[in-house]
């Protein structure tokens, strides 16, 4: 009976997991979508004020990744507030390469993640750099605010 009760706890737990993987999933399309189109709002604006510069093929991909990146981890960390950096950092990585369509990310999230909190220490957002100030911040601040820093 013991082992029937184990896994009953293990097809729970991956039913939740599948779960959190399908809502990351939906969240991926929207953060792609959302950061296509600002990308492309971005572009028609530098076109017509004559303001674009040359911007090579794979620092456009980096910006386009590191937006949906980030916009996706904090949807997903705000909707699962006690998520761990690892889960946070699926969540970027699905959003990211769904938005570039590469198969393999151009930046690393755990440094992102790291450089955003030494910044958001360093400007005294945060009391630390630990990832649990890092979350606590993301869980408290609108998703309009942590994409426009």
């Amino acid at each position: 009976m013991a082992n029937l009760q184990t896994l009953k706890t293990n097809l729970d737990a991956a039913i939740l997991e599948a779960a959190k993987m399908a809502e990351a999933l939906g969240i991926a399309s929207n953060a792609q979508n959302e950061a296509q189109q600002a990308y492309d709002i971005a572009l028609a604006e530098s076109i017509q004020s004559g303001t674009l510069g040359f911007v090579s093929s794979v620092s456009s991909l980096e910006i386009i990744e590191r937006n949906a990146g980030i916009q996706g981890a904090a949807t997903f960390i705000q909707a699962n507030p006690t998520c761990t950096l690892d889960e946070a950092v699926q969540a970027w990585t699905t959003s990211a390469i769904a938005a570039t369509e590469l198969q393999v990310l151009i930046q690393n999230p755990n440094t992102l993640f790291q450089i955003y909190a030494t910044n958001l220490h360093n400007a005294g957002v945060i009391s630390d750099t630990t990832w649990e100030s890092l979350r606590s911040w993301i869980i408290a601040t609108p998703i309009a605010e942590i994409l426009a820093d």
